[in-house]
């Protein structure tokens, strides 16, 4: 189902009033929206007309952009053999601590400096270098510094679901639990 399916309706989490509005929504499968309203409404019914269209808008079919706790992803490419991810991670988070049964996967950093766990050992991943993680590796990456970092993964197996995501460790409280 996707995440902005009907039955999949978003609540409005917060509203934060920074250079004009940022609505924050959550939806029931967990994933999280943030749109911002411009220009910044000047009436309260000014707000509610553009919350109204910000939910409807965070509710059209097949979005490219997907909000994580720790910054965002697009899906650039989906195939039967292989998905492609441009992926941001803001300043000072990271990503679970997990690993995959059905796919490996290959980063390239393009900005930002990463800080990547594979199997417990830290690699420090520069701008035009890659690292591999492999199928069943225990992984997470890291943004150490004060700008995005953005990379692109590619991801090699036989499924490529959301689902395929066996969290050992997490920040947001994702991880399984014993």
């Amino acid at each position: 189902m996707s995440a902005r399916s009907p039955k999949n309706l978003p609540r409005i989490v917060s509203v934060e009033p920074l250079h004009g509005f940022i609505l924050r929504l959550d939806f029931d499968d967990g994933s999280v929206r943030e749109v911002a309203l411009e220009p910044r409404p000047q009436t309260v019914s000014g707000l509610l007309s553009a919350l109204m269209s910000a939910r409807m808008w965070a509710m059209s079919p097949d979005p490219r952009d997907e909000v994580r706790p720790w910054g965002s992803y697009t899906v650039l490419d989906d195939a039967e053999t292989h998905k492609v991810k441009r992926i941001v991670v803001r300043p000072g988070q990271r990503l679970s601590y997990q690993l995959h049964h059905q796919r490996a996967e290959h980063w390239v950093v393009v900005a930002g400096t990463a800080l990547v766990t594979l199997d417990g050992e830290e690699h420090v991943v520069d701008p035009g270098r890659a690292i591999d993680i492999p199928l069943g590796g225990a992984h997470r990456i890291e943004n150490p510094g004060t700008e995005d970092l953005v990379f692109i993964e590619v991801q090699f197996g036989t499924y490529f679901g959301e689902d395929d995501i066996v969290r050992l460790d997490d920040d947001y409280g994702r991880a399984a639990t014993a």
